[in-house]
């Protein structure tokens, strides 16, 4: 188990790497869970990739693997 470390502390740790994407992964202290992290550039203006994070019931045509997108709260 981690020691009481600040988040920013820890360093990320590549994952994989494809079609322009990273993916890194590093531990959350007190947690079993991992913290993710991707990085890619994306060609488009703000308010369209504002308006796309925005639209939660669409997730699952653009999040792999999401079989449904919900506000809980």
């Amino acid at each position: 188990m981690l020691a009481a470390v600040p988040v920013s502390v820890i360093a990320w740790d590549l994952a994989k790497e494809g079609h322009g994407i990273q993916v890194s992964t590093r531990k959350v202290s007190g947690s079993k869970f991992k913290e993710y992290k991707g990085i890619m550039t994306v060609e488009a203006s703000l308010s369209s990739l504002v308006a796309l994070v925005n639209d939660v019931p669409a997730y699952p045509k653009w999040i792999d693997t999401c079989k449904e997108g919900k506000i809980l709260r």
